[in-house]
């Protein structure tokens, strides 16, 4: 997923079907809107930011925002939501996000969804949650698509119905989202609403795994935990010859590799299986 420019957005929910769950994750760009005439304050403010200069980046968005610019209002959310540049407001950060979701910006509405699935500065409320990332989904946000693909294999809210899953997932994969990658090769590892089939199993987590290198310096660790669940699960699949050949050093290569993000899992089975 790429864009001409980036922008701070904050963590959203990445549930996992399988036996290890993925963590939140955070998107790392964001579709610059239509020329406006505070598309110049944003793009300073986004220059500051990407310079380390959070005082400067509120200053511009919060010019930006005085003219209604929901991506700079989102960003607002974030600054005061991590603490950048102000001290850490989570009523502020709140407000932020709302102004930007009603303004139309996907990545408030799926950081509102957020908040609400979370319980986090609001009551928890799944069904509210499920509202505001239908909204940003709508816009063809990947992560609000992971997300409401996680209601339906989870049956939060809605029935569980894993074909519902699996097209919303699929959606999601198709723009380079990792954690759906993931949750679509467990969904055929473990055969959850469908004929488990261990290569679709292989390919979707292989996909997932391509990106390691684009996401290794991110600094959100759960992006890089959603990628080490797939590793994982190739390990295994080396390990018992599900899908592929069985082969021993494959297993070992790809275990350390999810070892090395703290999958738990992977340590375990590694300590009981000494290197070929």
């Amino acid at each position: 997923m790429t864009s001409s420019r980036s922008a701070l957005v904050v963590i959203v929910l990445g549930a996992l079907t399988a036996a290890l769950p993925s963590q939140a994750e955070t998107p790392v760009a964001v579709t610059p809107p239509a020329a406006s005439p505070d598309a110049g304050d944003l793009a300073q403010g986004e220059a500051a930011l990407k310079r380390g200069d959070d005082a400067e980046a509120l200053h511009f968005f919060t010019l930006a925002s005085a003219a209604g610019n929901g991506e700079a209002e989102n960003d607002l959310g974030v600054l005061y939501e991590a603490g950048r540049g102000v001290p850490r407001d989570d009523a502020q950060a709140l407000h932020w996000y709302l102004l930007g979701a009603q303004h139309g910006n996907a990545w408030a509405q799926l950081n509102m969804g957020w908040h609400y699935n979370n319980g986090n500065g609001v009551p928890k409320d799944d069904a509210e949650a499920l509202r505001w990332y239908r909204l940003a989904a709508a816009q063809g946000n990947p992560f609000a698509e992971q997300n409401i693909g996680a209601f339906y294999a989870n049956g939060q809210v809605v029935p569980r119905d894993y074909a519902e899953a699996i097209r919303w997932y699929r959606l999601a994969a198709a723009q380079g989202n990792p954690g759906s990658q993931t949750n679509l090769g467990s969904i055929y590892f473990y055969g959850h609403g469908v004929t488990q089939d261990y290569r679709e199993a292989m390919r979707w987590f292989r996909m997932a795994t391509d990106q390691a290198d684009h996401w290794a310096n991110y600094p959100e660790p759960a992006v890089r935990r959603n990628i080490a669940v797939a590793q994982y699960h190739i390990g295994l699949m080396y390990a018992s010859g599900l899908g592929v050949p069985q082969d021993d050093a494959q297993a070992h290569s790809w275990m350390t590799k999810a070892a090395q993000q703290n999958i738990s899992e992977a340590t375990a089975w590694l300590a009981a299986h000494p290197a070929p």
